[in-house]
């Protein structure tokens, strides 16, 4: 490759991260005082990277994933009973792999260890009748206050109200083994 095809190379190369920064941008909602609410950030393999920075607004970042195609609602998590039980949805009961397969959380997390607010969703994996619902729950880790979010697959509509009965102090102790992993 000589001078003039290297320098069209690097030229091409660079207007392609640059639309990729568009694309991240178009989806990423600013707050003007925090930064980015959340982002959406479309992936080569059709997934979609999607992380949340501040729970503030859990109806803008339902809004932006169902405007990318992605049947999923974003919710505060509560704890058991702490929903009314007309608000709660129906959990599907078909089993973890099929979460698995719509959402890559967990090996995007041993990847990307400080990413516990984000996560990894294959739109075309969301099976038909159900919604994939976005639990944001506040939790402290080494001290630090940090968001995680927890997926989970519903039917539609999906829950209006999002208990979980996770326990943030198991999935505290099972990030840090991913990360030392």
């Amino acid at each position: 490759m000589d001078d003039d095809d290297r320098l069209l190379w690097d030229r091409a190369l660079a207007l392609a991260g640059v639309a990729a920064a568009v694309a991240a941008v178009l989806f990423t909602v600013a707050r003007p005082d925090t930064g980015p609410a959340y982002a959406l950030t479309p992936n080569g393999d059709g997934s979609v990277t999607f992380v949340i920075d501040d729970p503030s607004d859990p109806a803008g970042a339902t809004e932006a994933l169902r405007a990318a195609g992605i049947r999923a609602v974003v919710l505060p998590g509560h704890r058991p009973g702490g929903c009314p039980a007309d608000q709660r949805g129906t959990r599907d009961s078909r089993t973890w792999s099929t979460l698995a397969t719509a959402v890559q959380g967990w090996e995007y997390r041993r990847t990307h260890p400080d990413a516990l607010h984000s996560v990894v969703i294959q739109p075309g994996r969301i099976p038909p009748g159900a919604v994939l619902a976005i639990g944001t729950i506040e939790a402290r880790l080494d001290g630090e206050h940090r968001l995680v979010v927890y997926p989970e697959l519903f039917t539609e509509p999906g829950p209006a109200c999002y208990e979980t009965d996770l326990n943030v102090d198991k999935l505290m102790r099972i990030e840090q083994q991913l990360r030392s992993s």
